[in-house]
């Protein structure tokens, strides 16, 4: 029949047909019977209708509750409404009462839905139902033989065929299954429902055998199915098994991953991909084959001795298999023992090779190492933290500025390791870390930044911070890197100090005071005040500076530095340009009355004595002062006018300061116009020379001449108190004197044609004993003119003899050597001890014309000059008394023993012609000796 929902009207209408032919067949029995055999084939339709749409045959087996569950939901409940609704419509037909059509309903849906229901399930599982499909002919032959001989039973007693049921339906599920047992069922049902309709039969059984017949057939029946199902149930676990098991292998062999079965006697029974390919063989030769025989010796016994332990799990680190081109392949085991359904013990292996891993690990560790040995060569300190800040790794270089090791700090809050404060206001500097990684940048450490380290010392550090990235992009933590600059930052606050100020006194330099200057200059005109600016420079400190030594000048500058800080308030800076000069800075003066109280105050406690290593002295001061706005409104004016007024307070007799003027202006600038004016007129050969003669003091008679330079400027005629000292500042004197001596030494060589004896004397500066090439200049102008250097003699003035004996000795050592005469002129005026006398030789001593002033015929006025008079006698050098004016002075010098005389009383300098004319007719100085 066919169970589609297209086709329900076929099926009732064969169901019918079946029923009548049922009918017909038992002889027209009764009306009663065709009505329930009727509703019994519309229930077995509908119960078949819904398991074909809703019954899982599958389920069935792996769930028997599901059984059950359709059972009621299929078979009982719809039996139950059929009954009922039989009960109700055959005793409208017949004279049957609806407890005996209940009864008669029960006992054939009984027997045809329980017995009936194997063939409706096995025809549900088609849409059609073909017989062929269903049964083969085993099956028909068992399902037929067990119900003929059921029956054949029958005719001895219905009780032999009660028994003969259950047994031969047990036997037919157990020897041919579910098929064949549904068959017999059938079969029995049918013969069943025929005989107990039949009424001879009724007649000889009892009026219980029939219930009873049919509940033991039903319960053999029933039994016969738990039998099937079971067996069913086994064999589809049995199929799923194999299949898994299949399924296993096949996943097992295809593994890349090398993997081993063995059994108990550890050969091997199945082997993946993975270790085939590793070791280079073919499959069949690794069947069955010991796991033992691809190993090395050490490892087979390593197998073995674990093995004979009897664990259940078990690792070897290195284990050594060899592959078909014996190449070992070092992996690490890992096994475990297992037990079969047989009862058998199987191992399965998986070895990991090691060989990648193990050169990844060499790779790694000579990387590690290698990062080791860089992190702890480097000379910056390297600390790492992780992404809460805490201390992971440091190098040796910050373990010593820590003084603490790696092991120690490990895990430690990275600002309780590395304490960072500010240098100058102390203040900690924290979250530098969190900060780094929360912003992803790399932060340089400030300007300044210190560590203090457990044992109280402290450091001085500087670089930066960074995040630390993974390979994914994710912050892993921060890392500084950081360099010890202690001593590069006290010696760069050292060198920036020394930048600014002095390095013997301490104070500000030239390059601070300027800056300082500036500064006060805003000031002052936002402020609208005034401020003054002094020069300070030490009277004659050169010939201290030179006379005692540098040590003992330096001590005296210090304590001169000293000296004036103390005289002045905080807010004023005492700044020292170098040599012997000093600024003061004075800032928010009232007037020049208030700056003149404060520069008598100062120069009062700076001159004075000063001892100097228990030598007494007697130092003074000179100043130059230039206000602020009246002397200038920017740095550089005051500061030139404040020079301008120091020099002028040096030039000026019986005065310590000065302030600018105007008139200090022309002077500096008459004073450049001058310089420019001797350096043409050098050029142009304006500059001549004039001649005084020195006479002998008893006879009177020419000895010497000493040269003297004239500057003829047009129709005036300039002498040398009015350009030498300028000639001097601005270089020029080495010019000048060298040509001075190119027109005297002409002169001069014909004069000695006339007297050979006669004596030049050359003033020379010690800016030109100084030149390397003045000797050699000398001697070459002089051998050019054919004038003998025994025939010149050079004049030194003392005070320039005192302050540069050092430097001049080894010069006139070797004038003398070429046969020059050495003579020292102004004798007496210089600040000295005379102690230069034991280490020169000189020739002359010349008598400064200061003293011969003094002779005016009193022994007491006349002692200074004849005091030297009698030094020279006792040196044994020769004596010329400069500047003498009339003959009482020459008489009294005479007298004392003067060798020599020169002034006015005997002859004015006179030009080259003037002179000449005395030296032909020699009688000027002749008649002057007659007439006194």
């Amino acid at each position: 029949m066919t169970l589609q929902y297209g086709s329900w009207w076929k099926t009732s209408t064969l169901a019918l047909a079946f029923t009548f032919l049922g009918y017909v067949a038992f002889d027209f029995v009764s009306v009663d019977a065709f009505i329930v055999l009727t509703l019994n084939i519309f229930e077995a339709y509908f119960i078949a209708f819904f398991f074909k749409q809703h019954f899982q045959f599958q389920q069935t087996v792996n769930q028997p509750s599901y059984l059950v569950m359709c059972l009621v939901k299929f078979v009982f409940l719809p039996s139950l409404i059929l009954g009922v609704a039989g009960t109700q419509l055959i005793p409208v037909f017949s004279n049957m009462s609806a407890q005996r059509v209940l009864m008669e309903w029960f006992e054939g849906s009984v027997v045809t839905l329980v017995v009936g229901l194997p063939v409706v399930l096995l025809c549900t599982q088609n849409d059609k139902l073909k017989w062929s499909s269903i049964y083969n002919l085993r099956d028909l032959a068992w399902g037929v033989s067990v119900a003929a001989i059921a029956i054949c039973s029958a005719y001895i007693s219905w009780a032999m065929f009660a028994v003969f049921t259950v047994i031969l339906l047990a036997l037919c599920a157990v020897f041919r299954g579910f098929k064949a047992l549904s068959l017999a069922g059938l079969i029995l049902a049918v013969v069943i429902a025929a005989a107990f309709s039949h009424g001879d039969l009724l007649t000889k059984a009892e009026s219980d055998t029939k219930l009873t017949v049919l509940v033991t057939m039903l319960l053999g029946y029933c039994n016969a199915l738990i039998i099937c199902m079971y067996d069913l149930s086994n064999k589809c676990s049995f199929t799923h098994m194999r299949a898994l098991d299949s399924h296993y292998q096949h996943t097992f062999e295809q593994s890349p991953v090398m993997l081993v079965t063995l059994d108990d006697e550890g050969r091997i029974l199945h082997i993946s991909d993975g270790f085939i390919c590793n070791l280079e063989y073919r499959r069949e030769q690794l069947l069955n084959k010991p796991i033992t025989d691809f190993m090395t010796d050490h490892s087979a016994s390593l197998i073995h001795h674990r093995g004979l332990q009897g664990n259940t799990q078990f690792s070897i680190e290195e284990i050594v298999l060899v592959t078909s081109r014996n190449q070992q392949v070092v992996c690490l085991l890992e096994a475990e023992v297992f037990s079969d359904h047989e009862g058998g013990g199987h191992t399965l292996c998986f070895f990991q090779d090691m060989s990648e891993r193990q050169k990844l690990a060499e790779a790694l560790s000579k990387e590690k190492e290698l990062l080791e040995v860089t992190l702890s060569s480097i000379g910056d300190g390297v600390i790492c933290t992780d992404v809460d800040s805490n201390v992971t790794y440091m190098n040796p270089v910050a373990e010593a500025i820590l003084a603490k090791l790696t092991a120690e700090v490990a895990g430690q809050p990275f600002q309780e390791v590395m304490p960072l404060f500010n240098e100058d206001t102390l203040q900690p500097i924290e979250n530098l870390t969190d900060y780094c990684m929360g912003n992803h940048q790399t932060l340089g450490l400030p300007e300044l930044t210190c560590v203090k380290n457990h044992l109280g010392l402290t450091f001085a550090i500087q670089d930066s911070i960074s995040p630390i990235y993974g390979k994914s992009g994710k912050i892993m933590g921060s890392v500084m890197v950081f360099q010890d600059v202690t001593e590069s930052r006290m010696m760069s606050r050292k060198m920036n100090h020394l930048a600014h100020h002095d390095a013997l006194t301490g104070l500000p330099n030239r390059l601070l005071l300027q800056d300082r200057l500036i500064q006060a200059c805003k000031r002052a005109r936002r402020c609208k005040h005034q401020f003054a600016l002094v020069f300070i420079d030490l009277d004659k400190f050169k010939k201290i500076n030179d006379s005692l030594g540098h040590d003992y000048g330096d001590l005296l500058l210090k304590q001169v530095s000293e000296r004036l800080a103390g005289c002045v308030r905080a807010c004023d800076t005492v700044s020292r340009m170098g040599g012997d000069e000093f600024v003061l800075l004075l800032d928010a003066i009232e007037d020049k009355r208030h700056v003149r109280k404060v520069i008598k105050k100062v120069l009062s406690s700076t001159t004075g004595e000063y001892e100097l290593k228990g030598i007494q002295l007697t130092v003074s001061l000179s100043a130059g002062i230039a206000i602020y706005p009246d002397d200038g409104d920017n740095a550089e004016t005051l500061m030139k006018h404040a020079d301008t007024a120091m020099y002028r307070a040096k030039k000026v007799a019986k005065t310590d300061f000065q302030f600018y003027s105007a008139k200090l202006d022309h002077e500096a600038e008459l004073r450049v116009e001058i310089e420019s004016a001797i350096h043409k007129s050098i050029e142009k050969g304006e500059f001549i020379p004039y001649y005084q003669p020195i006479v002998n003091a008893k006879t009177f008679e020419l000895e010497k001449l000493e040269m003297l330079a004239r500057w003829q400027q047009q129709d005036q005629l300039l002498d040398p108190i009015h350009f030498i000292a300028i000639a001097e500042d601005a270089n020029l004197i080495g010019k000048l004197s060298l040509q001075l001596l190119k027109k005297s030494f002409p002169q001069f060589a014909q004069w000695l044609l006339i007297k050979p004896g006669l004596i030049l004397s050359i003033n020379i500066s010690v800016l030109q004993l100084s030149e390397t090439h003045f000797v050699k200049e000398l001697l070459d102008t002089a051998a050019k003119y054919n004038v003998p250097p025994t025939n010149l003699e050079i004049e030194i003035t003392e005070s320039a003899l005192v302050s540069n004996v050092d430097a001049m000795k080894k010069t006139l050592l070797e004038l003398q050597k070429h046969g020059f005469a050495i003579a020292i002129d102004d004798f007496g005026t210089g600040f000295s001890s005379l102690s230069y006398l034991k280490h020169l030789n000189f020739d002359t001593i010349k008598i400064d014309e200061s003293f011969v002033a003094d002779i005016s015929g009193s022994k007491k006025n006349a002692d200074l000059a004849m005091v030297i008079v009698n030094m020279a006698k006792s040196l044994q050098v020769n004596s010329v008394a400069e500047g003498v004016e009339n003959a009482m002075q020459a008489k009294a010098l005479t007298a004392c023993g003067c060798e020599q005389l020169q002034g006015y009383f005997f002859s004015e300098p006179t030009d080259a012609q003037a002179m000449t004319h005395m030296i032909e007719h020699g009688q000027v100085f002749s008649t002057i000796h007659k007439d006194n």
